[in-house]
Order: structure tokens, then sequence, then C-alpha cells
């Protein structure tokens, strides 16, 4: 029988991704593998719809987590499945079962300006011993409640310190300034059928407040226009444009849009609310820390006084104008994450946020810079340099992948500035059009640079170039990121006699 090694071989060029190790005996008892050459993520509504992992921002970024369908953890003991879509792999081995993926642009948040949450799944697919399957494209659509506030040219022109307060499923709420162009986004609750918009301010200088509009028909991925308007007018206005100081009301019409598709069922129906009812709402239900100690604030929003406690030591709360801050201690534990949940109480009502943890890890090394002739720090070139005899030389070690390799350059001689104009700040892994720059100097770049562990410069025919600034000192301040985070500078300090 071929092996799943084997099978992976003839497919593609890569080799398969075996989450315990491709070495282990177990890792190929009952395993298949999982093709995503042919997956391509697409937002519907979207003309932003790619088949590479390379593509375009922002699906290249797209979280994709591989899960069991009986809802087990396809990652268990043979390793994490959650990738960023623009770096996974095409061949993955996955012990035999039933499996989907899904995908997503960011974690939902409860109610937050331009944060739209779109979320997809592809069709379920099964993983059999020594075979190969293929995940099919997957179509995100949007998942929030989607909310606009607009109002009409003759009420801007009376308006002023307007605040509209939005409400979605009683407790999700933003407020819209009378300026506001961002939509705002909620988390659809399961059986909620209003959103109540509640406007606060001055029409001609008289405060009108307390008019709230109610829609029935809430759905996840419909977009939401609540327009304001004058109603009535019994004072016509004057010859200066003023409407007069009584019987000032607004009235409001509803647009709903499906976004995921091409529906516009018109206005919804508008009723007036019942009385205002209590709230509750935290910015975010999930925090997640590395292990050092840390911090974030959390916004909340309540119709009354409420307090906050955590269950974890290590994790406390202190509330702030706006909300709370929580803060966590450093985490010294190198074999285990922890959590702690985060309880939020206002009569009864009750929020929870769920905080993790990771593990202790040592903080990742940067990449290491080395040199041949010439000191890193007070390096020292002059035109006696015999270039034959003595090449120069920069060494760059990665184990992480060089991402990003940028040279700022100082020099005390005009005519250096003036030649080498394009050179003074550049990414030498990224050159983005400097290549004809580049190639004349002998320098290395692009795909030769980026991606690489280990990399060697011969700068010699650049060094040479020097030698025509007699006189000058000239600074090369080098800096190498690689794909962990991990930095590390140097300055060369080229002084030409």
């Amino acid at each position: 029988m071929i092996g799943v090694a084997a099978l992976a071989a003839m497919t593609s060029c890569d080799s398969p991704t075996y989450p315990g190790g491709e070495g282990t005996d177990e890792n190929k008892k009952g395993e298949g593998i999982v093709s995503f050459a042919n997956m391509s993520l697409s937002v519907k509504k979207s003309e932003l719809i790619i088949s590479s992992r390379a593509g375009a921002e922002p699906v290249s970024k797209d979280t994709v987590n591989i899960k069991r369908v009986d809802g087990t953890s396809a990652a268990s003991a043979e390793g994490n499945q959650s990738f960023i879509y623009g770096n996974m792999p095409e061949l993955i081995a996955l012990p035999v079962g039933d499996y989907v993926v899904e995908a997503y642009n960011a974690e939902e948040q409860v109610a937050a300006f331009d944060a739209p949450y779109f979320q997809g799944e592809s069709n379920q697919f099964t993983v059999k011993a020594n075979d190969i399957v293929t995940v099919d494209p997957i179509v995100c659509t949007l998942k929030n409640v989607k909310v606009s506030i607009d109002y009409t040219d003759e009420l801007r022109a009376h308006m002023s310190d307007v605040t509209v307060t939005v409400t979605v499923a009683e407790s999700e709420t933003l407020d819209f300034a009378g300026d506001e162009t961002r939509s705002g986004y909620f988390k659809y609750v399961e059986g909620n059928t209003t959103i109540a918009a509640k406007f606060n301010g001055k029409v001609d200088g008289f405060e009108v407040s307390d008019y709230r509009v109610l829609t029935n028909a809430v759905a996840p991925g419909y977009h939401h226009t609540i327009t304001f308007s004058l109603k009535d007018t019994p004072t016509p206005p004057d010859e200066y444009g003023s409407i007069g100081d009584t019987g000032i009301s607004l009235d409001a019409t509803v647009a709903r849009v499906d976004v995921n598709g091409d529906i516009d069922p018109g206005d919804e129906e508008l009723i007036e609310p019942d009385a205002p009812k209590e709230y509750l709402t935290v910015g975010t239900t999930a925090l997640n820390f590395g292990c050092d100690a840390s911090q974030s604030n959390v916004q909340v929003k309540s119709s009354d006084a409420w307090t906050a406690e955590s269950s974890a030591s290590w994790c406390t709360v202190t509330k702030t104008e706006t909300g709370m801050t929580v803060a966590v201690a450093a985490n010294s534990d190198a074999n285990n994450d922890r959590t702690a949940t985060i309880t939020v109480t206002m009569g009864k009502l009750t929020a929870t946020i769920a905080v993790t943890q990771a593990k202790y890890t040592e903080a990742p090394q940067g990449p290491v810079i080395d040199a041949s002739n010439f000191d890193l720090v007070n390096g020292n070139f002059n035109t006696d340099f015999d270039a034959s005899n003595h090449p120069a030389s920069l060494t760059v070690d990665a184990p992480n992948k060089i991402a990003r390799f940028v040279i700022d350059i100082e020099s005390t001689d005009d005519g250096f500035k003036t030649d080498l104009a394009a050179l003074q700040h550049f990414d030498i892994a990224n050159p983005d059009g400097l290549e004809s720059t580049l190639d004349p100097l002998g320098l290395i770049y692009g795909d030769q640079v980026k991606g690489q562990t280990r990399v060697k410069f011969d700068i010699t025919r650049f060094m040479g170039m020097l030698n025509s600034f007699t006189g000058s000192t000239n600074r090369f301040k080098i800096t190498v990121t690689d794909e962990a985070g991990g930095e590390s500078t140097v300055t060369l300090i080229i002084k030409v006699n």
C-alpha cells in the first residue's frame, strides 16, 4: 500500500506538515493528508477574492482553524491546527476522521466601530488512511449586525451637539456623534429582534432627547441605516431660517440591506419603545496575554453601578472612568498556560471575560550579524585598502528567517548624498523597485535575502566606491528583523582617508 509520504511526494513539491514530527511512528498510523492547494478564501459581496496564500490584504492574514466534526480538537496531542492563511502549508497530515475548516478575519467584538467580523466554513471532508483529500474554497460572510446613522440635510442644518446611542440586543451599545461617518458592528444574539436608537442633542438651540426608534427585523449580515429627519414644525421658518421654538419633533426611517447578498427589502417597521431597560456590556469577552506581565483596558457600559471580580490572584481588575484595567502578573510556568475568569455584575445582570496567559517562553533571539575585515562599531576603510587581497563581507544568521533587512546611510560628503540619494534608507529584503540601483553594487536582494536563515554579503565593490569620497565619514546602520519578531542592529562607521 502506498504510504502518505509517498502520496504527498507525487502530489506536491512541498512535504506534508506532520503535527507531531514526521519521524514518529504514531503519526503515520491511521493518517491521511489534507491538501490546501486549491483552497481559497473570499469575502462575499467584495472584489477581494484570492486563491494564493501570498495574496493581498486582508484575506492573507485571516485565521484558519481545522476542526473535527465531533467537536474534539484537531490539535490534541498532534499539535496546533490553527494557521494564518498567508503562511499555512499546502499539505497537512491528520488522523483519520471527519473535519471542517473554519476561517475568520478577527476575533468578534461585542460592539465596535469599523470592526466587521467575517467568518466562513468549508464543506465537511473525511480524512482516510493513506489517502489525500482536497479542501474546497471557503466563502466568508459578515456575521455582525451593521448599523449606520444618517440625518436629512434639513435636520443637519439645524442640529448641534448630537449623540445617538444605538443599542442592540438590549445591552450592546455604541455612541454615534453627530458627525460620525463610521458604521457600528454589533455581535448578533440569537433570538434578538430589536435595535434601538436614542437621539440626544439640540435642534435650533432647543434640547431634543429621548426619541427612540426600534426595528423588529434584526439579522446577522444586514446593514441597517437609520435616518433621522424633522417631523413637525408648527412655527414656519423665519427670515433667518429658524424653525421656531415649539413643537420640534423627529421622525426616522430604517433601510435594511443584506450585505451578503443582493436583497433590499426596503424600509422596516418602526415602533415606539417601552421604558428603558437595564443593560450591561463589556468591550470584549476574551483577553489573551503573553507570558510577561501586562495589562489591557476594557470598556464597560451599564445602566447602573457595577462590580468586577477575578477568579485568580495573578489576574487583577481596577475600575477606570470608562471601564476597567485588567492586569496579569508574569507567568513563570514553562509547561502550562493559565486561565482566569472576570465576572462583571450589575444587579441581576452579569458579563464574563475569559482571560488566558501563555506559558513562559524565552524571548526570541534576534539575528546574529558578523563581518570580516572591519569592526562592526568603529570600522575604518581607507584608500590603501587592497580589495583583491582583503575582500569585505557581512554575514547574517537568522534561524527564524529574515523578514526585513533595513539599511540607513548617513555621510558627511554632500556628493555621496547626491549620488546615492535612493539608498539613504532602504530594505534590501524588500527592494520595491530599487533593483536597478542595487545591481551595479553587486549586492544580493529580494528573495535571496528574505526568508533566508543565513546570508553572506560580499560588499567589496560597494566599499570600493567610497574611495571617491575622500575625507568623508559614512555611517551604515543595519537593522535585521526575523519572522519571529527578533531584531538586531549594528552600525558600520567607515572613514575614508
